[in-house]
């Protein structure tokens, strides 16, 4: 048995996790080409549905957007749906209220995992192609959620309780909750100091910081090492994440390709000073951490079929893996595993199914 499968064998119950903070109700749309013999005919790419949007330019066009799935998303609820699916007992604190009450698409998920809710949901129309999605968001309640909102809805010491137990928490969505860094300060101030001595690891998420602006994602880079004391710190980015971070930051890796990638990650770990940095453009994924980097290849899906929620199922196997004491190549692996998996069925694996999946390729 390899050491991958031995670890997806091991029980997770002796660890938990605190996941948070978002929380969206994801539509799933593709776009319309063509209708022939009554059969929908999607556009395949975002050059080919760039193109279709410029020719209406000085004129006008109509499109027919076909609904694929209405579901949970938000990085951190997806994060967590993955994390608990493998078997990882949780509480995701999010933006889960509709009407007083749990939105419907996050009523499976209650049934895995305890979620605490500190707003309304937000809402995203995933706009679906072979090549990538293009995301429309409308926020709700996540701008003005601020520190003393999650306190006054969870309370100083139940709060301070989910720190405590938490071996794994997950603060995500940086770039959509404009007061993260407040609740990253005031985390570090209010609750780290209070924690007992035990293995603890900490995953961040900027998620897309193309929006903020420089100043902001510097601040935000200068405040996520404060973890460092008290967690393994690790910062999870796609490709477009990690181009534009360096690009902020003033990090200029040398090379091209794989190297060039590797590079990218290890200059981002050694400026920011914590644990470890990953990187996952869609076929690959690399991570960095002071012993060095590696790379994993595959698997790759050319025609997925669903992509929205990828790189949170990545996070959660990074998570995951790294939780259960794999070295960084092992826990890269089941990363990518997670998300391979999840893009060809659409579905979170458990721990089984994706041990399968990974000695299947």
């Amino acid at each position: 048995m390899s050491q991958t499968s031995t670890l997806l064998s091991k029980s997770p119950h002796t660890f938990y996790g605190l996941i948070g903070l978002d929380g969206y109700v994801d539509q799933i749309i593709r776009v319309v080409d063509s209708v022939e013999n009554g059969k929908k005919i999607h556009i395949r790419n975002i050059g080919q549905f760039g193109q279709r949007i410029l020719g209406a330019s000085g004129k006008s066009t109509a499109m027919e957007l076909d609904i694929q799935a209405d579901k949970l998303g938000g990085n951190g609820p997806i994060m967590a749906n993955s994390l608990a699916q493998l078997g990882l007992p949780l509480s995701c604190l999010g933006a889960f209220t509709a009407d007083g009450s749990i939105h419907p698409v996050f009523q499976e998920m209650a049934g895995r995992c305890e979620l605490i809710s500190l707003c309304d949901a937000a809402r995203t129309d995933a706009y679906e192609f072979e090549d990538g999605k293009i995301m429309f968001q409308r926020q709700a309640g996540l701008p003005t959620l601020d520190y003393q909102q999650i306190v006054d809805r969870v309370g100083v010491e139940p709060l301070r309780a989910l720190f405590e137990r938490a071996d794994l928490v997950a603060l995500n969505h940086w770039a959509s909750l404009p007061h993260m860094d407040e609740i990253w300060l005031n985390v570090q101030a209010e609750i780290c100091p209070t924690l007992s001595e035990k293995r603890r690891v900490l995953f961040a998420d900027l998620a897309d910081p193309e929006k903020r602006s420089h100043a902001d994602i510097q601040r935000a880079c200068d405040r996520l090492p404060g973890f460092m004391p008290f967690y393994e710190v690790i910062l999870g980015l796609n490709l477009k994440e990690g181009l534009h971070l360096c690009e902020v930051l003033g990090l200029e890796p040398e090379g091209e390709g794989d190297a060039q990638l590797q590079q990218r990650a290890a200059l981002l770990r050694e400026h920011l000073g914590i644990t470890a940095v990953a990187i996952h453009p869609v076929d690959r994924a690399v991570i960095a951490t002071a012993d060095g980097t590696c790379i994993t290849h595959g698997p790759y899906t050319e025609k997925p079929l669903i992509s929205t929620g990828a790189g949170d199922h990545f996070n959660a196997g990074l998570a995951y893996g790294w939780l259960l004491g794999a070295e960084p190549a092992g826990a890269l692996r089941i990363a990518a595993g997670n998300a391979g998996r999840y893009v060809t069925t659409a579905k979170s694996a458990t721990a089984t199914q994706l041990g399968e999946f990974l000695s299947s390729l």
